[in-house]
């Protein structure tokens, strides 16, 4: 591993590095993937930071390790984010009131969600996300998902752990007391510790909740009546899906 490389991962993460690209050091890919990881961290444009690490953080979801996932909401933190903002990130995908056009960036980290992962809804999704991007938003989201979803396969195969982790020993006691929120808000989505929870789909471009009758009622007024402890799958209603 190059020292150049070396140099610009420590200076991302306050003079450690994280266990995660240690191991990809040791398994010799990481100078193949420290570019296309590098563009997204250090040249996030014209994405916010903020949005960058809200989107690896859900992407880190789809891994069965916590290690991503607490990595990126640790990040979030650190750019003002609450530990509530980053629950409802996990929950909601609603993204914290750091990022610039909140609403807006929520919504597109929704279809985001749906448009890279196989399934009935990726291409709808993907061509609403293209008309509600210009193309220099959309390629770097599409790069982002690349490098997250790339990751997120090397540390299934090969899990890093938070214990020793250079990069989180080095950071304030502060934050590292936030972690076990972290690692539960994980759990709490890929273990299915909340399978007794109520679940409703909630479509990711207009925000419509469909019902227990399979009909669809603007979030508005269906929230209302929702359980506090529901969670929320997504996916789009038959309008959107229809509308592309």
């Amino acid at each position: 591993m190059s020292r150049v490389v070396i140099d610009e991962i420590r200076s991302l993460f306050g003079g450690g590095v994280p266990e995660l690209y240690q191991r990809m050091a040791e398994q010799g890919v990481l100078e193949a993937r420290w570019p296309e990881i590098r563009k997204i961290l250090v040249e996030p444009a014209p994405l916010p930071p903020q949005v960058v690490q809200a989107l690896l953080a859900i992407l880190s979801l789809r891994c069965v390790n916590t290690y991503c996932f607490v990595y990126h909401s640790l990040s979030l933190v650190q750019m003002d984010a609450s530990v509530i903002e980053i629950d409802e990130l996990a929950q909601l995908f609603s993204m914290p009131a750091i990022v610039p056009n909140h609403e807006r960036w929520s919504r597109l980290l929704k279809l985001t969600w749906l448009a890279c992962r196989e399934g009935p809804h990726q291409r709808a999704a993907d061509l609403r996300l293209r008309k509600a991007c210009d193309f220099a938003e959309y390629e770097r989201i599409m790069q982002v998902c690349d490098a997250g979803l790339a990751i997120n396969r090397f540390n299934s195969a090969t899990p890093s752990q938070l214990d020793g982790d250079e990069g989180i020993e080095r950071m304030p006691a502060q934050l590292r007391a936030m972690i076990p929120n972290f690692v539960h808000f994980h759990a709490r989505h890929v273990s299915g510790s909340a399978q007794s929870r109520p679940v409703s789909t909630i479509c990711s471009s207009c925000q419509a909740l469909r019902s227990t009758e399979d009909e669809w009622y603007p979030y508005d007024v269906a929230a209302e009546l929702l359980d506090p402890n529901t969670l929320f799958s997504h996916g789009l209603c038959p309008a959107c899906f229809e509308d592309f």
